[in-house]
């Protein structure tokens, strides 16, 4: 990252910053959109690792559910949480799955946002088959 060469330190925020910004570099982004638009139904989880402006980590679940042969996508769902480092460590992924399902699955859920300790998540899916999440970690005010 040329832009901070002359930095002594380069914090999480700009490193953050950074990734967010490359992810639609080489047009990645919008690859990725056309690949999962060739293929209906999908159900995942990921859980990404962050620190907050103290430098405490914090992990993040993203999830998705899109039914298979929904023409319509309306029953799409989202699900994000936000937990303090490790929360979802030893656990296996019979029982992430289980939970994520379950909140997925028992509601409408075209939209899911959370906050911890100025950690802020959002994800969105509407009534499409591509999904967009928002992760930021700043002071929410």
């Amino acid at each position: 990252m040329p832009e901070y060469q002359d930095e002594e330190v380069i914090t999480a925020v700009d490193r953050a910053y950074e990734a967010l910004m490359m992810k639609d570099a080489d047009n990645k982004a919008e690859n990725a959109r056309q690949f999962e638009c060739r293929y209906h139904g999908s159900f995942a989880a990921t859980i990404y690792r962050g620190q907050d402006e103290n430098g405490d980590a914090f992990d993040w679940v993203l999830s998705w559910y899109n039914p298979r042969n929904d023409t319509r996508n309306s029953n799409n769902s989202v699900y994000t949480e936000i937990r303090k480092a490790d929360q979802f460590k030893g656990l296996n992924w019979s029982s992430i799955h289980d939970n994520v399902w379950r909140k997925l699955t028992n509601a409408d859920h075209h939209y899911s946002s959370a906050t911890l300790n100025g950690c802020y998540s959002t994800v969105i899916t509407g009534y499409s088959d591509v999904i967009d999440s928002y992760n930021r970690i700043s002071l929410i005010f």
